[in-house]
């Protein structure tokens, strides 16, 4: 789906003006509010639900655009940040944690959340495949083994690619529809 979003853009100052006395202040004014922080470079997006790519169309987007996103909402921020929580199934010697971000080349850190999970990184590895990875562990009846877990080198879940006019957000395919990002506009 393609569509276009509402623009909060003040209307900037005019290049030319009658009255340089109040042409002046208008440029005060707008440069006052750069400095700010307050310039029009950003816009509300939420990702398509149900599609795997989002177009945002705005006159300000060329090719070369730099659009980061900011998450607004826990399902936005979790598109982005490659961090889980994983607790390693009891009475098991393994535990299978499956992610589409994950890859062969993913490298997993663990946090332990219990002083449990602390004793049991020393008899831990991980293998990594497309999709999954497992976690290789001692099999023990403890059902509080906790990490959070950081993914590094993982597929990314996001990534944007800008022409003149338009951007196209490519995105998992969720029926998810609260994915909000605050994306700014550069360049």
């Amino acid at each position: 789906m393609t569509f276009s979003l509402p623009s909060k853009r003040r209307p900037g100052v005019q290049e030319n003006s009658p009255n340089e006395e109040i042409h002046r202040r208008q440029i005060a004014e707008e440069v006052n509010r750069i400095n700010q922080g307050q310039f029009n470079a950003t816009l509300f997006v939420t990702l398509d639900p149900g599609a795997t790519s989002t177009v945002v169309t705005d006159s300000r987007i060329s090719s070369q655009t730099c659009a980061p996103l900011v998450p607004q909402t826990a399902n936005a921020a979790a598109a982005l940040v490659p961090t889980l929580f994983v607790t390693l199934e009891a009475h098991a010697s393994s535990t299978t944690v499956t992610d589409a971000r994950i890859s062969p080349q993913t490298c997993a850190s663990f946090m332990p959340q219990t002083a449990s999970a602390a004793a049991e990184i020393p008899t831990m590895f991980v293998v990594c495949t497309n999709g999954s990875l497992t976690i290789h562990h001692t099999n023990s009846a403890v059902i509080d083994r906790t990490y959070t877990m950081g993914l590094i080198g993982v597929v990314p879940m996001l990534y944007v690619n800008c022409t003149n006019g338009s951007l196209t957000i490519h995105h998992t395919n969720t029926a998810e529809t609260d994915r909000t990002y605050t994306m700014g506009i550069f360049g």
